[in-house]
């Protein structure tokens, strides 16, 4: 790389062409981006000494150098990331940018967390640090979480169209494997399916999980042991657990036959401290008893929560009145459920020191969603041409309803700011620069940038 490149071709590892005696290069014209080249002076003798950097003068550079801060370089941009163009240019060129990368999977994992158990933060970091993350995997996830990135975008695209470019090319490398069952390729459709499920193509979002459910089959995943102790085990027990609950909250409102039946064993996740000492390579506290037993996995409610709404589906879907037996099922459950699970300030305050309120918050409005339909079902009817014959529980119900129903609407009036602790807009990469770092935080800037 010629000592004269510019430092936007500089940092992205890129040929710096220049043609004749043009000041700017051609990527940079092309991106109508500033460029930094020094053009060669043909006066000057060899003696003289050309800056090997835009920093380095003050009339090339486009902003004077902030001092250094004393924190970890890790968690800093580069300084000359000038600006971030995805709708031109190649998604290659994107994924280069190592840093911007890291900062979407962040972003991925925090607004993600709610229905997607397949990825453990952790060992995905680590494997992605030694590049052993597949290409396909990084682009669906880049396409997923891009639009909630405060980077500075060069163009005009508003958040929800950021994602269509990286969206495109990582089905472009799923079709030379679609057909070739692997974990990576099920994770892969997974990714893509929610990636159509959040703007709007939910059908589509059911064919690729339908690709994803064979292929799951064809690999016997389903046959996993309840016994096994094993970090792969552990992962592949997650993968079915995402399929799952996406198919039981995709399926049924389409009208559509579920990819799986009641026949499927679904597998039980570990408890997240359970999965951390068998990461930590403490199996003998990984056996499937928790220290705490009132302690519940938030994750393995959502898919007993999922599990009573598909049967609410199925016997809607089938005409059948009698909601009785699946509401005596859900009070039992709500009435006798952890304390680890109800909403107070104590438990809020756990889930968003680890990160995991919005998980949290979506297993109460599962709560609150299956308590509304059974509620609604269980109503007097307004004609007597076909009266329920569980009327006389309706009381009850409502009693319960009101009070879960108080809650979670309170959830919001008690704290103005939970939406926003839930959502997260730009990770620790780009706020810690502020020329480079969105100046808007919150679920403000998700508006205004729409």
């Amino acid at each position: 790389m010629p000592r004269r490149a510019c430092y936007a071709c500089r940092s992205s590892k890129v040929r710096c062409k220049v043609q004749g005696d043009e000041t700017s290069c051609q990527r940079c014209v092309t991106r109508q981006l500033h460029c930094s080249y020094i053009p060669k002076s043909h006066s000057s003798s060899r003696s003289d000494v050309i800056p090997s950097s835009p920093w380095e003068s003050s009339e090339q550079s486009v902003f004077e150098p902030l001092p250094m801060r004393q924190a970890n370089q890790d968690y800093r941009m580069e300084r000359g990331t000038l600006g971030l163009d995805v709708g031109k240019g190649r998604p290659e060129d994107l994924l280069r940018e190592g840093e911007f990368t890291h900062s979407l999977i962040l972003l991925y994992f925090s607004n993600f967390s709610d229905i997607h158990f397949m990825f453990d933060e952790e060992l995905f970091l680590a494997d992605f640090s030694t590049s052993q993350i597949p290409k396909v995997i990084l682009y669906s996830i880049m396409a997923l979480s891009i639009r909630f990135s405060m980077a500075p975008f060069t163009e005009d695209l508003p958040p929800c169209h950021r994602g269509e470019l990286l969206f495109k090319h990582a089905r472009s490398l799923l079709v030379q494997d679609f057909d070739w069952p692997s974990v990576p390729t099920i994770q892969a459709y997974l990714l893509l399916g929610t990636y159509k499920l959040a703007f709007g193509g939910s059908r589509q979002a059911y064919v690729y999980l339908g690709f994803a459910a064979n292929m799951l089959r064809a690999l016997r995943l389903l046959d996993i042991s309840e016994g096994g102790s094993s970090v792969s085990v552990e992962t592949h027990r997650r993968l079915i657990c995402t399929m799952a609950l996406m198919d039981r909250l995709i399926s049924f409102p389409l009208r559509l036959t579920p990819h799986f039946s009641r026949r499927d064993k679904i597998p039980r996740m570990l408890h997240d401290d359970e999965f951390l000492a068998l990461k930590r390579g403490r199996a003998n506290h990984a056996t499937g008893t928790h220290v705490h037993l009132q302690d519940v996995s938030v994750s393995q409610e959502i898919m007993f929560l999922s599990e009573i709404l598909a049967e609410l589906y199925e016997m809607f879907q089938d005409g059948q009145d009698d909601v009785a037996q699946v509401l005596s099922r859900f009070v039992s459950h709500s009435s006798t459920r952890s304390e680890s699970l109800l909403w107070t300030p104590s438990n809020i305050s756990n889930h968003l020191g680890h990160d995991t309120l919005r998980q949290f918050a979506y297993m109460h409005m599962l709560y609150h969603h299956i308590g509304q339909l059974v509620h609604f079902k269980a109503l007097k009817p307004t004609s007597t041409q076909k009266p329920y014959a569980n009327v006389h529980m309706g009381k009850t119900f409502v009693n319960m309803f009101s009070r879960d129903k108080s809650v979670w609407a309170k959830a919001f009036n008690d704290n103005p700011h939970l939406l926003r602790q839930m959502l997260y807009l730009g990770s620790y990469y780009e706020k810690f620069d502020p020329r480079t770092a969105g100046r808007r935080i919150g679920i403000e800037a998700l508006v205004e940038s729409t």
